[in-house]
C-alpha cells in the first residue's frame, strides 16, 4: 500500500496545524508535562473529560489518568499533570 504522504506531498505539519486550529483543542505541554484544554472560540464548555494514556514505544499500555473540567472561552485549562511509571521504554 502506498504511503499517501509521499503521493500528496503532505506531512505531519499539515495535520498538526489543522488540529491546533480547532475551536476546542486538547494538547500535551512538553515543557510543563501538563495536559491542557485550549478553548479559542467554542463558548464556555462544561463537564468535559480529558483522558491521557501512557504507552511504551511498542504500544504496551502502562496507565492512564482522566479529569473532568470546565473550559472557559478564550482560555487554557490545565487538567492533568503527567507522571510516568518506572520502566518505560525510550
Amino acid at each position: 500500500m502506498a504511503d499517501l504522504r509521499l503521493l500528496s506531498g503532505t506531512d505531519c505539519r499539515y495535520f498538526a496545524c489543522k488540529n491546533v486550529c480547532e475551536p476546542l483543542h486538547i494538547q500535551w505541554n512538553r515543557v510543563t508535562d501538563d495536559v491542557e484544554v485550549v478553548n479559542y472560540s467554542a463558548g464556555n464548555a462544561r463537564g468535559l473529560t480529558a483522558l491521557a494514556e501512557v504507552l511504551n514505544i511498542d504500544g504496551q499500555f502502562n496507565g492512564k489518568k482522566s479529569a473532568t473540567l470546565d473550559s472557559a472561552e478564550d482560555g487554557v485549562a490545565t487538567c492533568i499533570h503527567m507522571e510516568y511509571p518506572a520502566g518505560l521504554t525510550r
